[in-house]
């Protein structure tokens, strides 16, 4: 922008009507000034100081850009996407798969349903409930209406957020905060997207020790293993958001269960470390297998 002391209320593209013109914008960002503290400022500063150590780029006409989390943008204005979302999220049932082979909504049938999302992982699923309202609208407002929650059971560097506690039950404190962004995801539009088996802590879960704390690769043959996860899945996915009164299954909000993440049975005996008892019962399970479909046995 030649001229940053001059506000830009709007941009029109004009193109040629005699000959052929595809727009493309390759970035434009806006940010008010005085929208972070000082403090916020500073730590903006030495991430740009760390940049310009590791680029040989110039960036000395770049101006600061910073996310501003707290849900100001103006509603309708040019950088609010939200008006694109449907409010709540599952206001038209379901998500399925229609005939086409395309998603839709019950409610929509014929419709294709396009989901531009991103993953919330980690400490993702808890922030701050004074935080939530103003990242679920940040969020819908770039266009976001997925996102999918990750890792959310793995995690235990804030006990605070820790979801799966040492004794094996559910964190009141994280569920609280889950639900409530979830709540606050739902109003804005935003569907979810609830992974299951992507990092367990099968050692709370079953109060047993293993190797390491995120020893799980036997749920994929061990029936002790998929029946911890199993009544992990009934007990976080059965119980009613006090925030929207529903449960995640019952909630069209919640589009999507992934089921298994990345994991597969492709290399357990080399990579995944099992113990030897794991080991011989898969073994057993593998020749049972064999002698059951006629194959010859393969080591």
């Amino acid at each position: 922008n030649p001229h940053p002391e001059i506000p830009v209320r709007s941009i029109r593209m004009v193109a040629n009507p005699d000959q052929a013109a595809v727009p493309v914008i390759l970035g434009i960002t806006a940010v008010k000034a005085g929208r972070l503290t000082p403090a916020q400022y500073g730590l903006l500063d030495q991430a740009f100081a760390q940049q310009e150590k590791k680029t040989n780029a110039d960036l000395t006409a770049w101006y600061p850009c910073p996310l501003d989390w707290s849900g100001k943008t103006e509603p309708e204005s040019a950088l609010d996407l939200s008006q694109l979302n449907h409010k709540p999220a599952g206001k038209y049932g379901f998500l399925k798969v229609g005939d086409s082979g395309h998603f839709e909504f019950e409610q929509r049938p014929g419709e294709k349903v396009r989901f531009w999302g991103m993953n919330a992982a980690m400490q993702g699923p808890y922030p701050a409930k004074d935080l939530a309202p103003g990242i679920a609208r940040t969020l819908a407002a770039m266009g976001v209406n997925l996102i999918r929650i990750h890792l959310f059971a793995a995690s235990d560097l804030n006990r605070e957020n820790t979801l799966i506690q040492e004794d094996g039950t559910l964190n009141p404190v994280a569920l609280d905060k889950m639900d409530f962004f979830f709540s606050e995801l739902r109003k804005n539009g935003i569907y979810i997207y609830m992974d299951w088996h992507d990092t367990m802590l099968f050692g709370r879960l079953m109060q047993k020790k293993f190797p390491n704390k995120y020893y799980a690769m036997p749920v994929f043959f061990n029936p002790e293993f998929s029946q911890v996860l199993k009544q992990f899945a009934s007990s976080l996915f059965t119980r009613k958001n006090p925030y929207t009164g529903l449960s995640m299954v019952e909630d069209p909000a919640v589009a999507l269960f992934e089921i298994v993440n990345e994991n597969s049975m492709s290399d357990l005996r080399n990579s995944q470390g099992l113990l030897p008892e794991n080991l011989d019962e898969l073994d057993a399970l593998w020749k049972q297998y064999q002698e059951a479909h006629g194959i010859t046995p393969v080591a």
